[in-house]
């Protein structure tokens, strides 16, 4: 062996055997010095913290009741957003009407406790970050308007009578005196957020904030705040996770729709809401069992009182919520399909709404907007505005349109008219409708909407988007432009079907241009094809409108008839046929 190799292993030897010395004296010494203790700095448990600071008894109370002391007493990774006793009195008195604690039902307990949990530790400041999409990429910073609870489905389930439930929908009818266990919605309810760099990143003013929180503070866009309350103290740092205060106790609002239906002053727009609704049975989907849960946490070993749980599900412009489709199209509980004859832009009921089918934007990132018009903005615009027309066109009573009632002659416009309405009055995106982006928002002909600050009575922060109840109604332009004929008439709805299917509204509904629109009716729909002109059977086809059809494609058809060259009258039927587009 060379002298050079002889020395290397030399070299090597000595390093082991310092190594091995090190190694040795290190084992009769403890391996780490926080084995046998907790670091300072990470202070007790969130338990322990609530305890010790002896004015967070009633907060503390529903977590022992619900059994959960032991998981947050120990190390563990949890954000929870509490209130002391003052504030949570005062919470459960507005929102419920209770006068003590001692009138919580374990179904209130969880609605408190697991609406104010995330099971993840987060400082406030990086609630507004989303994860990176891939591993190759960075964190998404600012962009975060939502996050994911640790409330579960099953926490939303009530039983619901017919005070409760859509009035002038079929669809609910049998479940008026008996009740339907209902979710509002099958997907996991969300927090909403508005802290400053998520603001900033959006562009949301201090002014826009103040608005969208009813001018209950004089906020600045460094506040920070969990739907309507103010953090006041934030990123207390425990062993197992982080507790903020706010100013008033977390009870979360429901979804969109279930806002507009409860607050007071929009029923009449939650009665045109609600003739979209459907219940659907909640049927066991991949890993998904509401029926399942449900009955396992009520009625465990009582089969015999089991209960099937349905679904508030909406028509909407995508089957499946974040998948295209025509319509929403499901099977009720006596394996009958059905499916909608109008729908919406999206399911106002969607807990985990995310903006458009295709959009990356996730339910994280953004959420949706109604600018719901207040009972009286209605009133004036059906009894003597633009949708008096509608009233006098569809009104069950000719001669006394209003003679059953306002509701009840709003109900008579068919749902494939009233959509229109409504549709106008949903856009997809809080981040793009905020107070200072009104001017940019825009009606179904792509025009400006019209929409004013001084429009807006009240703002409700839903868990999947923003209502802004409005003193005003936004007409649709399809009320008013050249196609609106052709759009309420009961004898053009080929041509209608034509214009919508191939996107001639776009130009037609234009205010800024002036169109002769000239439209043949149902029952002229002839076209007598060229090619079997000079054959002895030739072919003309005469076309059809199919109200129940359930795609946009299948909506027309056509019958292929032989026909006689000199009357031009239809010989013999040869079949049907259909288009296979849209």
């Amino acid at each position: 062996m060379s002298k050079r190799h002889t020395s290397k292993v030399g070299k090597y030897m000595s390093m082991a055997c310092l190594l091995f010395v090190c190694a040795t004296v290190q084992s009769c010494r403890d391996e780490y010095y926080y084995d046998d203790r907790e670091p300072d700095f990470l202070g007790a448990s969130i338990y322990e913290y609530l305890e010790e600071k002896g004015n967070f008894t009633l907060f503390l109370k529903v977590i022992d009741d619900l059994e959960y002391d032991e998981v947050l007493s120990k190390t563990g990774s949890k954000t929870l957003f509490v209130a002391d006793d003052d504030a949570f009195k005062k919470g459960i008195k507005e929102e419920w009407g209770f006068d003590s604690y001692e009138q919580l039902t374990p179904a209130h307990k969880r609605i408190i406790l697991n609406n104010a949990m995330l099971d993840n530790a987060y400082l406030l400041e990086l609630m507004a970050n989303t994860a990176a999409p891939n591993e190759d990429s960075e964190p998404v910073i600012g962009r975060c308007l939502r996050q994911e609870t640790s409330a579960a489905v099953t926490d939303t389930i009530g039983l619901f009578f017919q005070d409760e439930l859509p009035q002038n929908n079929p669809d609910w009818e049998p479940f008026y005196e008996k009740g339907i266990r209902l979710a509002l919605d099958g997907t996991k309810s969300t927090m909403v957020h508005f802290l400053e760099e998520q603001l900033y990143q959006n562009s949301i003013s201090a002014e826009d904030l103040n608005i969208i929180l009813n001018k209950k503070y004089a906020a600045t866009v460094k506040d920070a705040f969990i739907f309507d309350k103010m953090v006041i103290d934030q990123n207390v740092t425990c062993k197992n996770g982080y507790v903020h205060q706010l100013d008033g106790l977390l009870i979360p609002p429901s979804n969109m729709a279930e806002e507009i239906r409860t607050n007071g002053e929009t029923d009449i727009f939650s009665r045109m809401l609600d003739r979209f609704a459907v219940p659907v049975p909640a049927r066991k989907t991949g890993t998904e069992d509401l029926t399942g849960d449900f009955n396992r946490l009520y009625h465990y070993g009582d089969d015999a009182n089991a209960e099937q749980v349905y679904v508030k599900r909406y028509y909407t412009t995508n089957s499946n919520r974040g998948a295209s489709g025509d319509f929403l199209t499901y099977i009720d509980i006596n394996e009958i399909e059905h499916t909608a004859k109008g729908s919406l832009y999206f399911d106002p009921g969607w807990n985990e709404y995310k903006p458009g089918v295709n959009s990356s934007t996730t339910k994280e990132n953004d959420m949706g907007v109604i600018f719901a018009p207040n009972d009286d903005a209605l009133t004036t615009y059906f009894s003597k505005g633009e949708g008096q027309a509608l009233i006098e066109r569809f009104g069950r009573n000719v001669n006394d349109p209003f003679g059953a009632g306002l509701e009840e002659a709003i109900d008579s416009i068919p749902l494939e008219h009233i959509q229109h309405l409504v549709r106008n009055m949903m856009k997809n995106s809080f981040n793009a409708a905020v107070p200072s982006r009104f001017t940019s928002i825009m009606d179904d002909a792509r025009d400006p909407m019209g929409v004013e600050k001084s429009h807006v009575e009240e703002c409700i922060i839903a868990n999947n988007g923003l209502v802004y109840v409005t003193n005003q109604v936004y007409s649709p332009a399809r009320y008013v432009a050249v196609t609106a004929p052709v759009l309420f008439s009961d004898t053009l709805k080929i041509a209608n079907w034509a214009i919508e299917s191939y996107e001639y509204d776009k130009y037609l509904l234009s205010m800024g241009s002036h169109f002769s629109l000239v439209v043949p009716s149902d029952g002229c729909m002839y076209y007598y094809d060229p090619y079997y002109i000079n054959q002895p059977d030739p072919i003309m086809y005469i076309f059809k409108f199919n109200e129940k059809a359930t795609s946009k494609s299948a909506k027309i058809y056509a019958e292929k008839w032989t026909y006689d060259p000199v009357t031009l009258e239809p010989l013999e039927n040869k079949g049907n046929e259909t288009s296979t587009g849209t």
